[in-house]
């Protein structure tokens, strides 16, 4: 017979081989599990870059189109007393949108700039960053409103002037395939007059 010590040392060690052949299952099944998972990446990395040329050519052969854009501000003048918070509007017209192949969005991206006479002069403001609109067949002009506000006018004294220059990017894409058929900025400066 058996002493309980070799029982246990037997007990253990058959436990011991149990768990070594578990682990030796679950590794080799973990292994065919990331064998399948890797070919999956690869095919999807392999369809992914087939997909970002095929884009890339469409792009390059999306037809280009010029288009007229036109900013105006309304008024481009105006006057305000010291220390003073307003507001600037303009708007921005683009025309010769009939050669764009639809349907397609128009997007107008606003950034702003300014100069003043006075150096000690505080301007503060904030704006619309950008607009949207969905082209469709047969669209000839897009008016597309601007604005700035609020624009703080701090330390200043009569006399003083000041420029605020609101550059407009339009961009025409091609809806299908994210083609970009036309790009074009503009400009528009309103001149503030501090007055009495």
């Amino acid at each position: 017979m058996y002493s309980p010590s070799q029982r246990r040392n037997a007990l253990t060690a058959a436990i011991l081989l149990m768990l070594l052949l578990v682990s030796a299952g679950l590794i080799l099944y973990l292994y065919g599990e990331l064998t399948v998972v890797s070919a999956g990446y690869a095919q999807a990395s392999r369809q992914s870059q087939t997909l970002r040329m095929t884009l890339r050519q469409i792009n390059m052969t999306a037809p280009i189109v010029t288009v007229c854009v036109d900013f105006t501000p309304a008024p481009p003048i105006k006057v305000v007393k010291p220390n003073t918070v307003t507001f600037l509007i303009g708007y921005v017209t683009i025309t010769n949108l009939t050669e764009i192949y639809t349907p397609a969005i128009l997007t107008v991206t606003f950034t702003v700039d300014h100069l003043t006479t006075n150096p000690k002069a505080t301007i503060q403001y904030d704006w619309v960053r950008s607009q949207t609109v969905n082209l469709v067949k047969g669209v000839q002009t897009v008016e597309v409103p601007a604005g700035i506000f609020p624009l703080g006018i701090y330390n200043v004294k009569p006399g003083d002037q000041v420029q605020i220059f609101m550059t407009a990017k339009v961009q025409v894409t091609w809806q299908p395939v994210g083609a970009v058929m036309a790009t074009q900025t503009a400009t528009a400066m309103w001149t503030i007059y501090i007055g009495e």
